[in-house]
Parts: C-alpha cells; sequence; structure tokens
C-alpha cells in the first residue's frame, strides 16, 4: 500500500506564520521604509505513523541569510540540526527542507531543484515549498536506484471547522439580492446610471483615463500611503512592481511574450508622458528574454534612461528565479 503524507494544520500554520513574518518585516532604505519581501527556509522531520503513513512535524528556522529569490541555511546550524533530531527522535525519521517563496507563486526555481540535489547522498527526501497565500508544492524525490520526483497532495490533520457560520448565512441573505443586468452596446454590464447604483468598472476606467491621462496612474499609486516625496522615486517603485508583476505571469505561462513586450512597451510609454527618469528595455530575442526574467530581480531589469544604469538592489521585489 503506497503510503500518505500529512502535516497537522498547527504545524502548518506555524510554517506560514515565518513565511508572513519574514516577507512582511520592514527595513529602512535611506528615508523610505520598505517590505522586505524576503524568503525564509528550514527544516522538519516526518515519521512513519501506525498506519504506515509520513506525518510532516516540528518546522523550525534555522540561521540563514536569505533575500528575494533565495535563503541559504547556515551550514553549521544545519549539522547541529540533524545530530539533534537524530538524538531526539532516532534514526527512523526523514529530514524534510522547506522555504517560502513569499509574494511570488509556490513553483520549483532553477535554485530550488540545484538545492534539492545536495540531499542526494540519501535513498530519498522530501522539500515543501510555501507562498503567504497557503498555495505550496510538495515534492517526493527518488535518488536510488533511480531519480525521479513527483509533486503530490498533502494530507491536513485536526483543520479547523471551515463551515461557514450560520449568523453570516443568514446575514447575506437579508443584505444581498440578486443583480440586474442591462445591455449596453451589444454586450451585458452592471452599468446603471443616474439611478444611484454602481457604476461599471468600464465606465470609471474610461472616465479616468479622459479626464487625466494615463501617466497620472503612476503620481495617483502614492496617494493610499504617501511613501515618496520625489515622483521618480515613485515612478521607479511603480515600475518595479508592474514588472515583477509581468514576471510572474510569464514564468507562470499566463501571458506569451509578444503580451510581456507590449505591456513593457506601454508602461515605458508612462514613463515617458510623466517625464521620469527610468525607462525598461529588453533583449531581441525571446531566449535572451527568458534568461533575463529568469536570473534577475524585478530592478535589475530597469535603468535610468539617460546613463543607461540599472536601478540595482535596494528593492524587495523579484523575477522568477
Amino acid at each position: 500500500m503506497t503510503p500518505g503524507f500529512y502535516i497537522d494544520h498547527a504545524d502548518w500554520t506555524k510554517v506560514l506564520h515565518y513565511a508572513r513574518a519574514r516577507q512582511a518585516q520592514k527595513v529602512e532604505v535611506g528615508k523610505i521604509v520598505r517590505t522586505l519581501n524576503h524568503e525564509i527556509g528550514g527544516m522538519m522531520i516526518a515519521k512513519l505513523d501506525k498506519d504506515g503513513d509520513w506525518v510532516l512535524q516540528h518546522p523550525v528556522i534555522l540561521k540563514q541569510e536569505t533575500a528575494g529569490a533565495n535563503c541559504t541555511l547556515d551550514k553549521t546550524a544545519l549539522a547541529d540540526y540533524y545530530i539533534e533530531m537524530t538524538q531526539k527522535y532516532g534514526r527512523d525519521i526523514q529530514f524534510v527542507w522547506w522555504h517560502s517563496h513569499a509574494t511570488m507563486s509556490a513553483f520549483w526555481s532553477g535554485t530550488d531543484t540545484a538545492t534539492m540535489k545536495e540531499y542526494a547522498s540519501g535513498t530519498w527526501s522530501m522539500f515543501l515549498v510555501v507562498n503567504i497565500k497557503g498555495e505550496y508544492k510538495f515534492r517526493v524525490q527518488m535518488w536510488d536506484p533511480i531519480e525521479a520526483g513527483e509533486d503530490i497532495e498533502l494530507g491536513f490533520m485536526n483543520s479547523p471547522d471551515n463551515a461557514i457560520p450560520k449568523g453570516i448565512v443568514e446575514e447575506v441573505a437579508v443584505k444581498c439580492s440578486e443583480e440586474t443586468y442591462s445591455t449596453y452596446n451589444g454586450s451585458w454590464n452592471q452599468r446603471h446610471n443616474g439611478n444611484g447604483k454602481q457604476l461599471a468598472l468600464d465606465a470609471v476606467y474610461g472616465a479616468y483615463e479622459t479626464q487625466y491621462g494615463v501617466d497620472q496612474e503612476i503620481k495617483d499609486y502614492n496617494k493610499g500611503f504617501s511613501m515618496y516625496d520625489d515622483e521618480d522615486e515613485l515612478a521607479c517603485d511603480y515600475a518595479i512592481k508592474k514588472i515583477d508583476s509581468l514576471n510572474e505571469q510569464l514564468c507562470k505561462g499566463e501571458i506569451k511574450h509578444k503580451a510581456y513586450r507590449e505591456a513593457v512597451k506601454r508602461l515605458n510609454a508612462k514613463m515617458e508622458r510623466g517625464k521620469f527618469d527610468y525607462r525598461i528595455n529588453l533583449p531581441k530575442s525571446n531566449d535572451q528574454l527568458d534568461a533575463l526574467v529568469q536570473a534577475s530581480f524585478a530592478w535589475d531589469m530597469i535603468a535610468d534612461k539617460d546613463t543607461g544604469e540599472v536601478i540595482g538592489a535596494g528593492y524587495g521585489v523579484t523575477g522568477c528565479v
């Protein structure tokens, strides 16, 4: 019978707490406070239960160096951990390396697969990657007699009851009614001009762009938190977040190269109209673009329009490594 793989809800939540704490940690860069948005990693053990299933438990973090796209556990701390767990639980355990991807999707990057090979001295290994949303990948990797790995689903034990409370159900039924629709220019819309109901989003955005011009979007980006006194600095941060989002979509196959390039072209046009100092320069071939996105941070793709100098580190957003 094939064994299953499980984790207690409390241990799962602890892993997510570690991931969210490091991602949300604040750092000061000059006069600006930024969210770190770093990965974090650690270890846990897995033990066989009476039913022959493996239960992942006791997640911990160790001394480590972190960045937006990787985390490196201290080798001395890791060796001490192996000795301590073996002394405490015996040799009939398996070690599980886990790490986070902060706000990125949960997937196996090239850095991850290279790190996995450091565990190839055993017969088989287990690996877990999560993000702050609770998305994950869990891999069981065989090393001997042949190398083969598979991503499988984890079972969650002792999960809290997620049934919707009766009071919430009743409140929703009382306060929400079914929306009515009307046709506009041959398409269905939630457009209710003049009758006190919500305007359709396309109407709002159309009026916004007509009145202000799309470059105003960059300046209005700051209104919610008022972090930036310098508009070029604001535009730089805006561009980082846009590129970060595009990089993730390209990595996950949600957009093609043509759509990626068109989006960057529109972003550069906004920078030009706003008379901001930054531009995004892309390589001509799609292979070179893939290599750039996979090996670079978002801030490495943004440069001063006059000098061509990239803005460099100091911003906590990554590409898809």
